[in-house]
């Protein structure tokens, strides 16, 4: 029995560690995603730092090339990624921006430590722009990546066509001016001229974001913590306990199902082994007589 008890301790006791082993491993091992407080994600957030808004140009020659025609457009990628380790990330972020001579355009950092968010609008080299995006959809576990390129020529053309006909009409007023007239008709005009060059001065607003000194294409980077990064060594411990409530419960089993295979091979072989019958014919004891009497009608009974 003592045997027996040792060994039954010595395979507990080597269970107990391959367990142990085993979950420590797993954990140290597991994808970032998997053990992060993981907040969820409902698709890319709208946020201030949308509101930056970069073009570039190119050039295209004809195929005869005797010109060139030029396209102005509008690039951009949305990048959401979640980390729980926020710190390591974000610096990885701005020295990424340092090296590829990008230019960080807004940014907004909120929340509080275990739920911090950053937000950025990086404006890019178009011959950067995607070796920049990849490089930011690694930091941490992308959940939404998105590339889009619009074309904004016709828009660029119509502005200016717009411009050039306020600077006609302008033209034409200023003439108009020169002339002698009614003091209300003169104040009328110069109102007239003052909402023109308003709207001359708007269109060189718009005018000047396609005509920037530099053509930038956008990168809207947001990083999410989600929550605090779990200390390597807490693994060990968390792998312990893993372990002793998972043997714990095999135990259990292994005593429940061995005790029902013991009932059942016990009811089985009361069932299969047919009850012993006395055939001696039994002995018959008078209600009259006396106790003696019986005891001695027994001894007879035992004797034969």
């Amino acid at each position: 029995m003592k045997k027996e008890t040792k060994w039954l301790v010595i395979w507990l006791a080597v269970a107990y560690v391959i367990l142990v082993t085993g979950r420590a491993l797993y954990l140290m091992n597991t994808p970032e995603k998997a053990v992060t407080q993981d907040k969820g994600f409902a698709g890319p957030q709208i946020s201030s730092t949308a509101s930056v808004r970069n073009y570039a140009k190119v050039m295209f020659k004809t195929p005869a090339g005797l010109m060139q025609i030029g396209q102005t457009y509008e690039k951009s990628a949305q990048v959401y990624n979640a980390t729980n380790d926020f710190d390591s990330y974000e610096k990885t972020l701005r020295d990424t921006v340092k090296k590829e001579e990008a230019l960080i355009q807004k940014e907004e950092v909120s929340g509080m430590k275990g739920g911090r968010t950053i937000e950025m609008a990086i404006g890019v080299y178009p011959e950067k722009f995607d070796s920049v995006a990849e490089q930011l959809k690694r930091l941490g576990d992308n959940r939404h990546f998105r590339v889009t390129k619009t074309d904004k020529t016709a828009e660029y053309r119509k502005l200016r066509a717009e411009k050039a006909a306020l600077e006609e009409r302008k033209k034409s007023l200023l003439q108009l001016k020169s002339r002698n007239g009614k003091i209300e008709e003169l104040i009328a005009l110069e109102n007239k001229i003052y909402d023109i060059v308003k709207e001359i001065h708007g269109l060189d607003l718009s005018i000047g974001e396609f005509e920037g000194v530099k053509d930038f294409c956008t990168i809207y980077f947001t990083l999410l913590e989600t929550g605090m990064k779990p200390d390597k060594n807490a693994f060990i411990w968390d792998a312990m306990e893993w372990a002793f409530w998972k043997l714990l419960v095999i135990v259990i089993i292994a005593l429940i199902a061995s005790m029902a295979v013991t009932f059942a091979v016990k009811v089985w072989a009361s069932i299969k082994t047919p009850a012993v019958v006395s055939t001696e014919p039994a002995q018959s004891v008078s209600k009259n007589d006396t106790p003696v009497d019986q005891v001695e009608s027994l001894k007879k009974s035992k004797r034969k």
